[in-house]
């Protein structure tokens, strides 16, 4: 998109959108950061946008994506510094680390396909508009295959393992449901 069309943008919408930002997270400068990178989006994302009639539904679609992107980047250091005690980040890592040692064998049983796009996007961090650009496949392919291959995770992971869950679905606890499973030892 053209620079002087993005600050039109800008100018137009700033107040609304840095206002928006503003009440859905804490702090002011983390609102002025999401902001910036909202505005980086439409000006290189610009061409993505097909009627100028929708503008302002593409940009607050734009802004929702950005504050999710947000409290995806920092949740999980956030809540390891919230409320964990002097010397029980060896505990958790420790524990972390059985986890992963438990996945490993469950990932590595899926189909090729389904493998590889989780170690892509969960564990490379990979953006699924960057990997359906990189298939030549659309969007929606990637994220149907993203799902698929998550759920299959999922269900393999409940055969071997009792899971403990928050309300947002995050891992607090497990247990292998036999004392020998061959993934958990």
């Amino acid at each position: 998109m053209e620079q002087n069309v993005t600050q039109q943008i800008a100018e137009k919408f700033h107040l609304r959108l840095k206002e928006y930002i503003q009440k859905r997270v804490k702090h002011v400068h983390d609102a002025e950061d999401i902001l910036q990178d909202v505005y980086l989006k439409i000006h290189h994302n610009g061409q993505n946008l097909r009627q100028r009639s929708k503008l302002e539904a593409w940009l607050f679609q734009i802004v929702r994506n950005a504050i999710i992107d947000f409290y995806r980047r920092n949740k999980r250091h956030q809540e390891f510094k919230e409320g964990v005690e002097p010397g029980a980040e060896s505990e958790i890592q420790n524990e972390t680390a059985n986890l992963a040692a438990c996945l490993e064998p469950i990932i590595n049983e899926l189909s090729d396909k389904d493998r590889r796009t989780l170690q892509l996007i969960d564990l490379q961090g990979k953006r699924q508009t960057q990997l359906a650009h990189e298939l030549g496949v659309p969007v929606s392919t990637v994220k149907s295959q993203v799902q698929r291959a998550r759920k299959k995770l999922g269900s393999a992971l409940l055969r071997c393992c009792e899971i403990t869950t928050d309300d947002w679905g995050n891992i607090l606890d497990y247990e292998a449901r036999r004392k020998a499973c061959d993934n958990c030892d």
